[in-house]
């Protein structure tokens, strides 16, 4: 059983309010040395500004010793920029095509001289449908060459430009199904043209 410490919540409010007093009033004293005259006055409010500062330490001191009995605090969340600058490896559960085995990795660098457009076509053709974060971890794993700090959107504006490629929900795409045009042939993913 785990001890529990009561702590008393007044004493941390009036601490917490005597904090902010004493930085109103260090900011009436920084105003005041800026506005004397005459360096005498200049000194004067130094010194007023040094003995605040150490009234300041004081109470900083007394506040965190009095709030160290709270309850100790929920876990950090991560940033971000965390959770972005290692992206995780999503399994590929929503494919059209499920295998058991681990879809191989790229070799070399295939994506260097396509778009983002073309290559994700390649990689939807040969992996069925895929989350958005894996698309982008294959592309860069490819060659494609890339500084952008917001990728995803950069794919997603390419997608709905090229029209080939959608997205089925939760950030998974796929490339539109086939159909065929009037001289009988295949377009795979192809925008709709009008023919006069």
């Amino acid at each position: 059983m785990q001890n529990v410490i009561i702590f008393d919540k007044s004493e941390i409010m009036r601490s917490t309010t005597k904090l902010r007093n004493i930085v109103e009033q260090l900011g009436a004293h920084v105003n005041e040395l800026a506005a004397a005259p005459y360096f005498p006055a200049q000194v004067h409010m130094a010194d007023h500004i040094y003995r605040t500062i150490g009234e300041l330490y004081q109470e900083l001191e007394h506040f965190l010793k009095t709030a160290s009995h709270q309850p100790p605090p929920l876990p950090r969340r991560r940033t971000i920029k965390e959770i972005s600058s290692k992206p995780a490896a999503l399994p590929n559960r929503h494919s059209e095509h499920e295998h058991d085995d681990q879809q191989p990795e790229l070799k070399g660098q295939p994506f260097k001289k396509m778009t983002i457009a073309e290559a994700a076509r390649v990689l939807l053709k040969e992996r069925g449908v895929l989350h958005g974060r894996e698309i982008e971890q294959l592309l860069k794993q490819g060659g494609y060459p890339t500084a952008s700090e917001h990728f995803q959107s950069t794919m997603n504006v390419a997608f709905k430009r090229d029209g080939g490629i959608e997205n089925i929900g939760r950030n998974r795409w796929r490339l539109k199904p086939s159909s065929s045009n009037s001289n009988g042939k295949v377009e795979v993913g192809q925008a709709e043209r009008k023919e006069p």
